[in-house]
C-alpha cells in the first residue's frame, strides 16, 4: 500500500497530538522539550504546516519514542485509547531478532505486571 505524503503527515501529526495528551503536554511545553518554536508546533497541529524531518526526529524524542514508532497507524496500535502513565509507551510493527524479542517480551510482561499492581491495567 503507498501512501501519499499528506498521508504521512497526517499520521504523524495524530500520533503526536495522541502521546500530547497522553503525557499531558501542551504545545509550549513540548516546545520547551523539543527546541521546535510553539507557534510551529502550533501550525502543524493545524494542518498549516509540515514538518521537516529534523523537526519530526526532534518531537519524536521529545515524546520519548522512535522516530519510526510516530508513524503507525493509531488503528493498528492495541488499546490506543489507553491511559498509560508517563514512561510507558506501546510499540508495534517492529521487526527484531529472535533474542531482542524475547527481551521486549520479557520487559513487557514485567511492566505489565507492574501496571497492573498500580491499577492501570485490569
Amino acid at each position: 500500500m503507498e501512501l501519499g505524503l499528506a498521508s504521512v503527515y497526517s499520521v504523524f501529526i495524530h500520533n503526536m497530538k495522541r502521546l500530547m495528551e497522553l503525557h499531558r503536554f501542551s504545545s509550549l511545553e513540548l516546545s520547551r522539550r523539543s527546541g521546535v518554536a510553539n507557534t510551529r508546533l502550533s501550525a502543524m497541529l493545524r494542518h498549516y504546516e509540515n514538518p521537516t524531518l529534523e523537526t519530526m526526529e526532534r518531537i519524536s524524542a521529545a515524546l520519548g519514542v522512535s522516530f519510526v514508532d510516530m508513524f503507525s497507524y493509531p488503528d493498528r496500535i492495541k488499546n490506543a485509547h489507553d491511559k498509560l502513565p508517563i514512561g510507558y509507551d506501546r510499540v508495534n510493527d517492529v521487526v527484531l531478532t529472535s533474542f531482542r524479542a524475547f527481551q521486549v517480551r520479557q520487559w513487557g510482561i514485567e511492566a505489565e505486571e507492574t501496571l497492573k499492581k498500580a491499577g492501570f491495567l485490569f
